[in-house]
């Protein structure tokens, strides 16, 4: 018994003084029988104000129920779903530094980095959380590691929007910040979807970051948006005796500190659409705040603010994303007035378009890191504008709002909603034919939409800005890649039509039929680097180039003459 008082006793200045402390764990844990220790949320609870409603709005001003009764379908604990308002003790278990792979990114915020790690006789360790209701599902690390049981744990967490996504907080320091939690559970979603966070996309959701990280706060204030931050990662890369075949890993999402501090109110749109069937959906009340009517915020916020920022970081910069009821957010004042920004949620839903991207060098450099078209979800990946807007924006909050809206609100006539519906379908046309060479006469639509895609696919060409040197087709070249297709590097967009050329640019290789691309391999670090040793060639290619003449000098253009001629 004394043996017993010492241990929880020493646990409990080691939590008190921090996870940098040096401290050496008893292996010894008792079982976390999942839904024996659940709690409430409490409204006195030990947690900023700006956190305390932001799990709140998250909780109980979701109407899931928007999405048909079948869409959250699962095999969860029902006492954990955030309705219930749970709030249980996270325990985690303590990854030796050799034995993980802790992703993060330069803006990592140090009041959440430091609370992520513990020295165990001076050696490095990283925390891996796990869900009460998975821990029997993690019982195969229990004979290699410490495992930090909920009777030890400093940490408590409550449920977002999201079963898995888990607001956590110190419960003995109340002067820690909180972060977001995004970690894996055994169970699945309707259609058998599993809910454990793959090491794809953790390291999607970090270069993503990176990317954001990049063109800067900024800048993308400017742009009218802004960001929850996944920061850092985490995996275990040891193999184990007994391990599932997928054990998941974890993500780790920041609170910004303008929420944090309740300087501003972070709504997504389906808090927004309002839990209450009985009373007006929430957005009645910004409209209200906004001093508009509800023709003119919609043609002000849902149309101008939105296009504008999709304009800006899509369409311009090449991320694509995908806006969904849950994970676009939109950003009012603390007395419910809009301020145009927009905010986005889960940053591993961000498709890069690379050949957007090749433009900003400084963009396309993180993706090859690993230059992986299976990681980083490049595949076809340049045709998502159509489908963030067709499937996500349009159908699921553009014109499921103004519908709403319609009935709520008698000043909004039926001539005004279509009024409204082809104004942002005019506004988005004309974006796309501009930016992606399109000669719509209409707005793609849920019939349609997968065909202008494959438009969109088929007409990509080469940048004419972008510096390259033509390859010769040899068995060198073939190797090349054939390997960048084992390694999963190699990016089929389009079917090869008549013979290809192949051409070598700063980031990657290009593979050319008919003026249009019809492939790419971005280089890995390993080939930029050969590639910026050997005078901006790789060694295999060195004697295979063919020089590109200058085509706008007299003797550029008949030296391409004749050069097509002896083809």
């Amino acid at each position: 018994m004394k043996l017993r008082f010492f241990l929880l006793w020493f646990l409990a200045v080691l939590t008190f003084y921090g996870c940098e402390r040096n401290a050496i764990l008893s292996p010894k844990v008792s079982r976390f029988i999942a839904s024996e220790h659940i709690l409430k949320i409490e409204e006195k609870e030990n947690l900023a104000r700006g956190v305390k409603e932001f799990l709140h709005e998250e909780q109980n001003l979701h109407n899931k129920e928007i999405w048909g009764q079948e869409a959250s379908h699962s095999n969860r604990n029902p006492s954990y779903i955030p309705e219930n308002n749970p709030k249980f003790s996270l325990p985690y278990y303590l990854i030796p530094e050799e034995d993980a792979h802790f992703f993060f990114t330069d803006s990592l915020d140090p009041r959440v980095a430091d609370q992520l790690v513990m020295k165990i006789s001076g050696k490095k360790h990283f925390k891996l959380f796990v869900h009460p209701e998975s821990e029997v599902y993690y019982d195969f690390l229990k004979r290699s590691y410490n495992y930090i049981s909920h009777e030890q744990t400093e940490f408590f967490a409550s449920p977002t929007s999201s079963y898995r996504s888990l607001i956590v907080w110190n419960r003995n320091n109340g002067e820690r910040k909180p972060f977001i939690a995004k970690i894996s559970l055994d169970k699945n979603l309707v259609d058998n979807i599993d809910r454990l966070v793959s090491e794809n996309e953790i390291e999607r959701s970090i270069a993503n970051q990176k990317v954001f990280d990049l063109i800067g706060d900024k800048k993308l204030n400017s742009m009218n948006l802004k960001l929850f931050p996944e920061t850092a990662g985490l995996i275990i890369d040891k193999s184990h005796s007994g391990a599932p075949e997928k054990s998941g890993g974890q993500l780790i999402r920041e609170i910004p500190d303008e929420v944090f501090r309740s300087e501003k109110k972070w709504f997504s749109i389906l808090v927004l659409m309002s839990p209450h069937s009985t009373s007006a959906p929430f957005i009645m009340d910004v409209i209200k705040q906004s001093g508009l009517s509800s023709y003119d915020f919609v043609k002000t916020y849902m149309i101008d603010s939105y296009l504008d920022m999709f304009e800006e970081i899509s369409l311009k910069n090449g991320i694509n994303f995908e806006p969904n009821l849950q994970n676009l957010v939109f950003e009012t004042t603390n007395d419910l007035k809009p301020t145009g920004k927009w905010i986005l949620r889960d940053v591993g839903g961000v498709l890069p378009d690379i050949f957007n991207m090749a433009k900003k060098k400084e963009l396309i450099d993180v993706y090859m890191e690993k230059a992986s078209a299976v990681k980083y979800k490049l595949q076809g990946k340049r045709a998502s504008y159509i489908n963030s807007y067709v499937f996500f924006y349009k159908r699921q909050i553009f014109d499921m709002m103004v519908n709403e809206l319609a009935k709520r609100d008698p000043t909004l006539t039926t001539e005004q909603v279509q009024t409204l519906k082809n104004t942002i379908d005019s506004k988005y046309t004309k974006m796309i034919n501009t930016h992606l060479g399109l000669n719509l006469k209409s707005a793609p639509n849920l019939v349609d939409y997968k065909r202008i895609e494959e438009m969109v696919i088929a007409q990509t060409g080469l940048d004419e800005k972008i510096s390259k040197k033509e390859i010769k087709d040899t068995d060198n070249l073939k190797t090349f890649i054939e390997n960048k297709k084992i390694r999963n590097e190699w990016i089929e967009l389009s079917p090869q039509k008549g013979k290809s050329e192949f051409y070598l640019t700063n980031h990657g290789l290009y593979q050319i039929s008919n003026k249009k691309i019809v492939g790419i391999a971005l280089f890995n670090r390993d080939e930029q680097e050969e590639y910026n040793a050997n005078d901006k060639m790789l060694i295999n290619f060195k004697m295979l180039t063919i020089e590109a003449p200058d085509k706008t000098s007299c003797l550029g253009m008949m030296s391409s003459f004749f050069t097509r001629m002896i083809k």
